[in-house]
């Protein structure tokens, strides 16, 4: 815990912050000096050696000086792993600052808002392609803005798939250069990998020497003895090995997990203590197991246990656990050795075994016969653990990696595209072969509580692991009226459920409902897919994506003016951000040009017309006086069928333009671009339509009142430019495309907050 009196130095914070660790290890101060003087990092440590309170530590420690080098945070790692297990350890810590967890079925922090937010790749990579997981896609041009400004740390790089998440985490770093730092951590990647990476991508790199390697606690004296088996991993095969000591059995697939779990229950004395972890349970039951796992393999755990721990990916990163026996179905050797860092991890418990068996199946690796020989031979050798990866790979990670990345453009094209459009099929392309995809298991979808207030929380899977639903689209269950069903979300109007007939359907949602006559839910086992049982009982999630409100009526000027407010308070949340963009323009000048304009299209005679005739019917007293922004509406009323305002507000266009000239900047004409874009694309990020309209003088008045500078628009040719204004991302600059992004957020987020303190 923070004291009242600050320390002044690093390494006395650091021992503030960390009060039962060790003092800041060399490379620790290294990471922190570099960080602190503005420099990008490719940091290799080895598992266990302090990496994440390496880069969080000096984020807080230049915020608690006063001299941020970076808005806020986001921590990234590979998997769906126990992030909650780092978020809770720095929340603890750090009280000073928000932090929270944004992963897959646990939505702490949807938009990036936390000073520092702990998520996954997919959640990050996904963000910045304008097609966040998780979230609707009426959300999709929020995530991106929080990235310039922001310290990103990718943690166990060498995790992510090299055709997919790797390019466009590469990519994505090349094109934030300048904008943002960031730290690339990794455990194994091949040194000749670590060298490429840091030419690329203008970073210095920060590793271990043989002396502090050895120095760390972790290494002195340990022993990790490995073995290969020519059979698969069975509970058979754990057992005859047991030791009566703790063991970790690791699957590569949930289904793999879940069937050894209740092999091992049926074979097991029923007093052993056996727990079962995986991608796919709720955050409730999760916590649960969490906290069993810190008491039975954490560093405070007793000398002799004999649990025993059923997992998959999720315990590679990001968790701090040990035990004396590894069971595991072969993998990378990257991500093998990940989980060998699993086993005599502290220097209390420093001995003991590793035991690799054959993949029961080809997803999600498909290692090729040739590789997995090559494995099976380095795990039966003598040679060291320390050389296998620069033995194994040796330079074939930095040659693929110049091959496929030495020159970006075709990688930034088609990330370009994907910004550009409407769908989400790019993040099988560009993230993962599989994108992550909400369920909910019920029969009664109305039930399901969707509204301003509630929001349920899902769980997480792939898309690939839809596929058992294929069976059940060609010949449902007796008795079954539809197999699964996908969320609509009108701009107006009620949420709605649509039956789905397809697999192509399915797996392109971002959120469905499995009916329970195929899946079901079990706190002991989690998501069991292919299986009949009950339905998944609803629980609200700790903090609902902010879709739509109840509304209270509310003239034009007072909404304007409130969004306003709360763009100006804003600005300390993204003063980096805003330095880092400042030769390109006045963030600030322009975000409230942006907020000044984004309910412009209200102001037309068509809109009004709606609203004021929608108002006199819910209140026989009103009595039209002023525009309106909104009128009072509740969930459930009927629907109002408003024409579309937010492309509308294109109408400032030339007086905007004639506004930047006179301000002295340099692009006035891609400055107007970018905040007219974000107007028109405040409530659907794809708009680009425009339909004919008419406002009278009055309201240009009001408007030119906000705008401090008068409107005088030709919009009666507006049909024939309003495209012209618009920002795609395949035809801007990059900096002209992060400025919307900073945009569209701020103002996104000022009108929702304004618009929730309203209404309240």
């Amino acid at each position: 815990m923070f004291q009242k009196t600050l320390p002044t130095t690093y390494p006395d914070f650091f021992a503030k912050l960390v009060p039962n660790g060790p003092a800041p290890y060399p490379y620790q101060l290294r990471v922190s000096s570099a960080l602190i003087a503005g420099k990008n990092i490719i940091l290799r440590a080895p598992t266990g050696a302090g990496k994440t309170w390496a880069t969080v530590a000096p984020f807080l420690f230049a915020r608690a000086q006063g001299k941020p080098f970076a808005d806020r945070l986001l921590y990234a790692l590979p998997l769906r792993t126990l992030a909650s297990a780092l978020c809770t350890s720095v929340r603890d810590s750090a009280p000073t600052a928000s932090v929270a967890l944004q992963i897959g079925g646990e939505s702490g922090d949807p938009f990036f808002e936390s000073d520092i937010v702990f998520t996954t790749i997919d959640q990050l990579l996904s963000s910045y392609l304008l097609h966040p997981v998780g979230l609707s896609p009426r959300l999709d041009n929020i995530n991106a803005g929080a990235l310039p400004g922001a310290l990103i740390v990718l943690d166990e790089f060498h995790l992510l798939d090299h055709d997919r998440a790797l390019g466009t985490a590469i990519e994505m770093l090349s094109a934030l250069n300048g904008l943002t730092q960031f730290v690339v951590m990794t455990a194994t990647l091949s040194s000749p990998a670590v060298a490429w990476l840091a030419r690329s991508l203008k970073a210095e790199v920060i590793t271990l020497s043989p002396e502090e390697h050895s120095q760390l606690p972790a290494q002195i004296n340990r022993s990790r003895v490995w073995s290969w088996s020519d059979t698969p991993l069975t509970a058979d095969a754990i057992l005859a090995k047991d030791s009566n000591q703790r063991i970790i059995a690791l699957t590569n697939t949930v289904s793999g997990a879940q069937r050894l779990y209740q092999s091992l229950k049926d074979r097991i004395c029923p007093d052993r203590p056996l727990l079962l972890l995986h991608s796919r349970f709720l955050p409730s039951d999760r916590r649960k197991t969490e906290d069993l796992l810190a008491n039975l393999f954490g560093p405070s755990a007793p000398l002799v246990n004999n649990a025993i721990l059923v997992s998959t990916q999720v315990v590679e990163a990001g968790i701090d656990i040990s035990a004396e026996q590894l069971h595991t179905e072969i993998a990378p050797l990257n991500a093998l050795i990940q989980r060998a860092g699993r086993v005599a991890r502290y220097p209390h418990r420093n001995q003991g075994s590793v035991y690799v068996y054959p993949a029961q199946s080809r997803f999600p690796y498909q290692l090729s016969e040739p590789e997995q020989l090559a494995i099976s031979r380095l795990v039966a050798s003598n040679l060291p653990e320390e050389s296998w990866i620069d033995t194994h790979y040796q330079n074939f990670e930095a040659n693929r990696l110049r091959i496929h990345y030495g020159n970006l453009t075709a990688r930034r094209n088609q990330v370009r595209a994907a910004q550009d459009a409407p769908d989400r099929s790019c993040l099988s392309e560009l993230v993962r072969e599989t994108n992550s995809i909400n369920v909910l298991i019920s029969d009664q979808p109305d039930a399901t509580p969707f509204n301003a207030g509630t929001w349920p929380q899902t769980l997480s899977i792939s898309a690939h692991s839809l596929f058992f639903l294929d069976k059940y689209f060609s010949a449902p269950p007796p008795g079954v009226p539809w197999v699964a069903q996908k969320l609509t979300i009108p701009e107006e109007g009620p949420m709605t459920w649509e039956p789905i007939s397809n697999m192509a359907t399915a797996r392109s949602q971002w959120l469905l409902l499995l009916h329970p006559k195929v899946a079901h839910y079990s706190p002991e086992l989690g998501l069991v897919l292919d299986q009949e049982g009950p339905s998944l009982a609803f629980e609200p999630a700790p903090r609902a994506p902010r879709l739509r409100y109840s509304y209270k009526l509310e003239s034009w000027a007072d909404h304007t003016h409130r969004v306003m407010q709360q763009a100006a308070s804003q600005a300390a949340k993204y003063q980096i951000a805003a330095q880092r963009l400042a030769l390109f323009a006045d963030i600030e000048s322009l975000i409230q040009y942006a907020c000044a304009g984004h309910d412009a299209g209200k102001l037309t005679n068509e809109w009004q017309a709606v609203a004021a005739e929608w108002q006199s019917r819910k209140d026989p007293l009103f009595v039209w006086k002023e525009p309106l922004a909104h009128t009072s509406w509740q969930p459930g009323d009927p629907r109002i069928t408003f024409p579309p305002h937010a492309v509308t507000g294109l109408l400032i266009a030339d007086s905007l333009i004639h506004a930047l000239s006179s301000s002295a900047y340099p692009e006035p004409v891609s400055l107007a671009s970018a905040v007219l874009s974000a107007i028109a694309r405040h409530h659907a990020p794809r708009a680009a339509n425009l339909q004919s309209f008419q406002i009278n003088p009055k309201s240009l008045a009001e408007l030119s009142k906000a705008m401090s500078f008068p409107v005088v628009s030709n919009y009666q040719n507006l049909l024939l430019t309003f495209s012209y204004h618009l920002l795609t991302f395949q035809e801007s600059t990059t900096q002209l495309s992060f400025l919307y992004l900073v945009l569209v957020r701020r103002l996104r987020l000022a009108d929702q907050t304004a618009t929730a303190a309203a209404n309240q």
